[in-house]
């Protein structure tokens, strides 16, 4: 099952071939949607998470027709949902958010999360470790009219500012839609990304989520999932930055760049039989030895950009990068 943001939902055999397909419409979304579909409760399940009109929607494994869709109030997010017991776990936009995996009816919501939630969630037993970041002021719009308005007019037009992804989706989704990016539009936009920028670690038990604890830092721009193993959480930031926690407290265990892997970092860590395993942007691959005091074992150079999460399977690590898919034992 896959979901693209230009077409939907499809659906393909072990021998690929098509099953079904599932066309949905078009998104309104800064960076274009990233959540990836689950299967709960015998369904399908997609968020999407966009300006206006969000919702979360089951399909039938079998034929991929609608079986329910729930209006959000959330707006944009990116981060993949969770299940726990019968429940679709998600976070976006300032919200954790329950919903009942058999008809989408939401049973809880829990606030003060950050604004732009990138990376998606991971659950250890009955917590939810989630991070994301927002600012503490609105950004102005002056500097940005001064360098971009040619024709000195006070807007900006989609000549003017090009590829900019936020002012393409200013212009395209704030006040009317035509293109051109006013000072009220902007700083509509600008207003609706204040918020914090932490880690937070959130319970779930008895249905009721409650916030265990929170960890403040910045995660702009943070994509790589955190990883939850062995009762430590693990961070890891551009720059090859790990940062392990306590999962009780939140207290930061230990900080530190790994060592011949600083480059950036898209693929989130995973770990198994004790170690953690790390893939750079510029394919290396690090493996440590896990606990709040990690140490760095060993760093293989595969030589090509690394932007996938590795997968562990019955002791092989597989790997893809933009050239191919290896299987290490």
């Amino acid at each position: 099952y896959s979901f693209f943001k230009d077409f939907g939902l499809v659906s393909y055999d072990s021998r690929g071939k098509l099953r079904w397909k599932t066309p949905l419409d078009p998104f309104n979304n800064t960076q274009g949607l990233a959540a990836s579909p689950i299967i709960a409760g015998g369904n399908v399940v997609v968020v999407a998470d966009q300006w206006d009109n969000s919702y979360v929607a089951g399909f039938s494994l079998a034929k991929g027709e609608m079986r329910w869709k729930t209006s959000r109030e959330e707006s944009e997010g990116w981060a993949t949902p969770l299940i726990f017991e019968d429940q679709v776990v998600t976070v976006s936009r300032a919200m954790l958010g329950l919903h009942r995996a058999a008809d989408g009816k939401r049973t809880a919501t829990l606030p003060g999360l950050a604004i732009a939630i990138v990376a998606s969630p991971v659950l250890d037993r009955q917590t939810v470790y989630t991070f994301g970041y927002g600012v503490e002021s609105a950004a102005p719009f002056a500097p940005r009219l001064q360098r971009l308005d040619k024709n000195k007019d006070g807007k900006l037009s989609p000549d003017e500012y090009g590829d900019d992804a936020v002012l393409n989706s200013i212009g395209r989704n704030a006040g009317n839609r035509d293109g051109i990016v006013t000072e009220q539009e902007f700083n509509y936009w600008a207003e609706r990304i204040i918020g914090p920028n932490a880690l937070h670690a959130i319970s779930l038990g008895g249905g009721k989520p409650r916030e265990l604890w929170r960890y403040e830092k910045n995660f702009t721009s943070v994509i790589p999932s955190p990883l939850a193993y062995r009762n430590v959480v693990y961070v890891v930031r551009n720059g090859g930055i790990l940062t392990s926690h306590d999962t009780a407290t939140g207290n930061v265990i230990k900080a530190a760049r790994v060592p011949d892997a600083l480059g950036g970092y898209s693929a989130s860590p995973v770990a198994a039989d004790g170690k953690l395993y790390l893939a750079s942007e510029d394919g290396k691959v690090s493996v440590l030895k896990a606990g709040g005091d990690w140490e760095a074992e060993s760093v293989a150079d595969i030589g090509e950009p690394c932007y996938a999460t590795p997968a562990l399977s019955q002791g092989i690590v597989y790997l893809r990068t933009d050239q191919a898919l290896y299987a290490f034992r």
